[in-house]
């Protein structure tokens, strides 16, 4: 069976697999010379670009101005760099730093409300809710969102040997990047999406990840304390990238239970974090964070990232339960938790504090359906 066109070869970036591709390199035959647009790899007899092409981007002969310090000149010259993530510098061309930066991503309403019911009144929408990754419950975030070149710049120096997270603000700030990974984020490609968890299952990425899970002070009440990391904004998106289809979904099998395997490792750690917070979240009768500035639809999102990273748990590794003695009491206990939030929202009038009262019934009625067939599979 042929394979199909790489839609990466005949862009100005190329494809950096060069003959490990899985699909095919031939050249774009309506590309009109001269046009000013960059040229594509050469092709080598089989009719995909050579290794060396793919892995050492041309640099232009005609003479120009150096990147500026601390700028990789790989990237500044041809707006690709085969190290990727790995790469210690900048990633800056010089067509962005002319002002010819690529167009941005269509806007999206900023409500939370509307952003969250207008992708289920689709039939794509309604997928991605019942698929196995948990990027249909969260609604692009457009002022915080990242391209997968500002999350390499972003992250360069949260990925140093001699870096340690100090306070909860840091952790905050390393996971917006990886809150842009995703689906939803038409910046981002699968291919993208794979080099950043090679990234963060480094040995050095999973240490950030273990600091994270095993920080010693968490709680849904947080505000703006630089000791203690908010569960809704530390814990959350962190479960969220490890839910994501990015991770689900990635051909990088060994990578991804890497991953996991980290959380798994600091099982106790982790499993005190969330049980006390939720039960407080449950006592108090609201998911607020009292820290955060924006009022999202935390409740969902919520039960569907630990449901996610909990089922990986359980199909990913045999024995998990008898190897873990902390994991069957914390599926438990989220169905304790999800059955008392259920019953509040579901009352007249609601005994929980949730956003969801401003979405339609059906809506809610869909979200809180799907929710409990996740978690009964558990």
């Amino acid at each position: 069976m042929s394979r199909g066109p790489c839609k990466f070869y005949n862009s100005p970036r190329g494809c950096h697999r060069g003959t490990s591709c899985y699909f095919s390199h031939t050249r774009n035959t309506d590309s009109r010379a001269g046009d000013g647009r960059p040229s594509s790899p050469s092709v080598a007899s089989d009719g995909s670009s050579s290794r060396h092409d793919a892995q050492h981007p041309q640099r232009p002969t005609s003479p120009a101005s150096p990147p500026p310090r601390g700028v990789c000149r790989v990237f500044w010259e041809t707006g690709r760099c085969y190290r990727e993530f790995d790469c210690r510098f900048e990633h800056r061309s010089r067509q962005s730093q002319d002002g010819m930066q690529s167009p941005q991503s269509l806007r999206i309403p900023t409500q939370a409300a509307q952003e969250f019911i207008a992708p289920f009144l689709t039939e794509k929408g309604l997928a991605k809710l019942v698929g196995g990754g948990t990027d249909g419950y969260f609604p692009l975030d457009t002022t915080t969102s990242m391209s997968p070149t500002d999350t390499q710049n972003h992250l360069r120096r949260f990925l140093r040997d001699n870096f340690r997270f100090k306070t909860a603000h840091e952790i905050y700030g390393f996971l917006v990047p990886l809150s842009s990974a995703n689906n939803q984020n038409n910046l981002w490609t699968q291919e993208e999406g794979q080099l950043l968890l090679e990234t963060l299952t480094t040995t050095i990425g999973r240490l950030r990840i273990a600091d994270i899970v095993t920080w010693p002070l968490v709680s849904p009440k947080a505000v703006m304390s630089r000791e203690t990391l908010s569960f809704q904004r530390g814990l959350i998106p962190l479960l969220r990238y490890m839910s994501s289809d990015f991770v689900v979904q990635s051909t990088l099998r060994t990578q991804a239970n890497q991953l996991y395997m980290t959380v798994l490792q600091n099982l106790s750690n982790f499993a005190d974090a969330v049980e006390k917070s939720m039960d407080s979240i449950i006592d108090s009768r609201s998911f607020s964070d009292p820290g955060a500035a924006a009022k999202d639809l935390i409740d969902p999102q919520a039960f569907a990232s630990i449901t996610g990273v909990l089922h990986e748990f359980l199909v990913r590794f045999k024995n998990a339960v008898a190897t873990y003695p902390r994991l069957a009491p914390l599926v438990m206990n989220l169905q304790k938790w999800f059955g008392e939030w259920k019953t509040g929202i579901s009352a007249n009038p609601p005994s929980f504090d949730s956003a969801l009262k401003k979405l339609q019934p059906t809506v809610r009625d869909l979200l809180v359906q799907t929710l409990n067939e996740k978690i009964n599979k558990l």
